[in-house]
């Protein structure tokens, strides 16, 4: 069908008589390295939002509002488990598999949790 040595062979991935085009090396990176990027990106975030409503659920107030050491207490609390999980289990792929087959747990479960021991903790206005 191409009589051009350029011409991209589908079914194999390779490519024929050229040197692969910048656009498709940035993509072939960027499908690959997503996940990662993904997960590193939204840990810091998870973490600071789990430690705030954990200090809430015992201490009965936000990081704001506790004393600067028992803040950092909390988000150590929070971030030392994922990292020391991580330095055991160092394939990215098995920690995916793990998360995505228990990740309704820690988004489904534990909030509703959170939010029930709360509402027997504060009385309503």
């Amino acid at each position: 069908f191409f009589k051009d040595t350029a011409t991209t062979e589908i079914y194999t991935e390779q490519i024929v008589g050229s040197v692969r085009c910048v656009q498709e090396t940035a993509i072939r990176w960027l499908v690959v390295l997503f996940p990662a990027v993904d997960a590193i990106s939204t840990f810091p975030i998870t973490a600071i939002n789990l430690a705030d409503n954990l200090a809430t659920l015992v201490e009965l107030t936000g990081l704001k509002d506790l004393p600067r050491w028992k803040a950092i207490l909390w988000r150590l609390v929070v971030i030392i488990p994922p990292l020391g999980a991580s330095y055991l289990y160092n394939d990215f792929e098995k920690i995916l598999k793990w998360t995505g087959i228990s990740g309704f747990f820690p988004i489904y479960i534990i909030p509703a949790i959170i939010e029930i021991q709360l509402l027997k903790k504060v009385p309503m206005q």
